[in-house]
C-alpha cells in the first residue's frame, strides 16, 4: 500500500541554505540505501506532497542551520498505516544516535524543530485498525 505525506517548511524559515528532501529505498534490514533515488528542494511556505510505501524513506538533513522547523501531515486518514519520524544525530566519535521517535496516526499532523537532530527519517509503518 501507499500513503500520502505532506512536508512543509514554514514561511518564516530562511531560504538559504536550501532544504533538501531525499527519497531513499529501504533495504530488507530496514536501513536506507546510501544514494537517494530522487531529491526535492523544499521551499518555505509551499507544501510538498509525496506518496511513499513501506520500502521508501524520506530523509531531511538539517545541514548548517541551527534550527530547521518542519510541518508534517499524514494525508490519508482512512489508510491502515501510520508514519514514523525518527530523529538522528552524529556524536563526535561518528556514532549515529537516535534522539527521538514520533508516530503519526492516519490523518494526523506534527510540527517538529530539528535543533540537535542532524537527520530526520520519515517512513510508513503498520497501524493497528482496532
Amino acid at each position: 500500500m501507499t500513503i500520502r505525506v505532506c512536508v512543509e517548511v514554514p514561511t518564516f524559515t530562511a531560504t538559504v541554505p536550501p532544504v533538501d528532501l531525499n527519497v531513499h529505498h529501504i533495504l530488507a534490514d530496514g536501513k536506507p540505501v546510501d544514494t537517494p533515488t530522487r531529491t526535492e528542494t523544499l521551499r518555505p511556505g509551499t507544501e510538498f506532497n509525496i506518496t511513499i510505501h513501506s520500502r521508501l524513506a524520506l530523509i531531511v538533513r538539517r545541514g548548517a542551520r541551527e534550527r530547521l522547523p518542519l510541518d508534517i501531515t499524514h494525508c490519508d486518514p482512512e489508510m491502515p498505516f501510520g508514519i514514523e519520524l525518527r530523529e538522528f544525530a552524529s556524536s563526535e566519535s561518528g556514532e549515529v544516535v537516535e534522539l527521538a521517535r514520533h508516530v503519526l496516526r492516519p490523518g494526523d499532523a506534527i510540527k517538529v524543530a530539528l535543533e540537535r537532530t542532524d537527520v530526520l527519517m520519515i517512513r510508513e509503518i503498520d497501524w493497528p485498525t482496532k
